[in-house]
């Protein structure tokens, strides 16, 4: 039987692992234990990132279009790599099979919703490798975990360990492709190459997330085509600009065609200016984002968005935010996250105007509204 000692360096070592591998497979999802572990990490007020989920805490799980989420979930993935820089993988997003193709820096994708897209080598531009990467890298996360050792066994007719893993700290990002918030895992090693062949994240000894290769061969010969970006007929590879660019406030009237607006006084600690790039296919439009840290009563600090936009905001498609009428304002108080988000929606000047926050309740917002005058650049945030 193989030494733990050994099994664990073979997971945490780092470069090629095979000149060539292809695989398929799957990834399977309990949407509301998904869901428990992924808050259960969170402290209260932190800001969550999108994510496939709406709801939380008591509630049916919804989508964001509001329609609910079945109990569980399953997609197929695929992947083909040949050493040292040609990838092709295909795998879910939402509804939808998304394929890229990476050479290098520069990577190229195809989607229904999207089109086709390219960096053009712009490495800031980043694309994702979907669910199977973190089986073929797997020594990042395996670093922030501690190894048992259960046994050997074959797998897709392939020498393996079996080994069951705990986070040295539950929550850390690392483990963030393995399953957020799980309390152990179980992991299948490839013997020979050091790759997962399984990994399923567990909260209270029930699985809520499995990633398996359901086939693999490596280093076999893969035809050069299949890392050749291909648009559909008819259509060519549009270069996709950065999502946001960070600016200073100063720069911001500048750098969009509408009225900026700030809080008379500062609320908290200034945070992040961004401009957001409008996406067309998306139907996402040219906006702002000024971001403030604002204390809170029990001593901690919360977050406060401000959003501004030439073209209407409006109020997000989720079943669990429900808007209402105060004082000429529309506002929101949701808890779908795990923590309460205060929203109001209002107009000044031809400007469209959101504000969010997880440290001001709605009274706060409103009054916050009020004051919100045009920003002169040279003004104190």
């Amino acid at each position: 039987m193989a030494e733990l000692a050994d099994v664990v360096e073979l997971l945490r070592s780092s470069g090629p692992r095979c000149h060539t591998l292809q695989a398929v497979g799957r990834e399977w999802r309990h949407h509301a234990l998904l869901n428990e572990a992924f808050t259960a990490e969170r402290p209260p007020g932190a800001q969550a990132g999108g994510g496939r989920f709406a709801g939380a805490g008591g509630g049916r799980l919804v989508r964001t279009s509001g329609e609910p989420w079945p109990d569980e979930g399953e997609e197929t993935w695929r992947w083909w790599s040949e050493e040292p820089d040609r990838l092709r993988v295909e795998f879910a997003v939402g509804d939808e099979m998304v394929t890229a193709w990476f050479q290098g820096t520069t990577w190229w994708d195809w989607s229904p919703s999207e089109g086709p897209r390219t960096n053009e080598g712009l490495g800031s531009v980043r694309h994702g490798k979907g669910p199977g990467e973190v089986l073929i890298s797997p020594a990042r996360a395996a670093r922030a975990l501690d190894f048992e050792l259960l046994g050997e066994l074959r797998f897709l007719a392939r020498p393996a360990h079996r080994l069951r893993a705990r986070p040295f700290t539950r929550g850390d990002f690392d483990l963030h492709a393995l399953g957020s918030g799980a309390e152990e895992y179980e992991f299948v090693v490839d013997a020979e190459r050091g790759f997962l062949l399984r990994a399923e994240a567990r909260l209270e000894a029930k699985p809520f997330r499995v990633l398996e290769m359901t086939e693999v061969a490596v280093d076999t010969e893969l035809p050069a085509s299949v890392f050749t970006p291909q648009a559909p007929e008819g259509e060519r590879f549009e270069r996709l600009e950065p999502t946001m660019r960070l600016v200073s406030l100063d720069e911001l009237p500048a750098a969009v065609p509408f009225k900026v607006f700030v809080p008379a006084e500062a609320p908290g600690q200034p945070g992040f200016v961004h401009v957001l790039n409008p996406r067309p296919r998306r139907g996402t439009r040219l906006s702002a984002m000024i971001s403030y840290f604002v204390p809170k009563p029990d001593g901690g600090h919360g977050n406060l968005w401000i959003e501004e936009s030439a073209e209407a905001i409006g109020a997000p498609r989720q079943l669990t935010e429900i808007w209402r009428q105060v004082d000429g304002f529309m506002v929101s108080a949701d808890q779908s996250m795990g923590y309460l988000r205060c929203k109001v929606l209002l107009d000044r000047e031809g400007t469209h105007i959101r504000l969010e926050s997880t440290a001001m309740a709605v009274h706060e917002l409103i009054a916050l509204a009020r004051s919100l005058v045009p920003f002169a650049p040279g003004a104190a945030l």
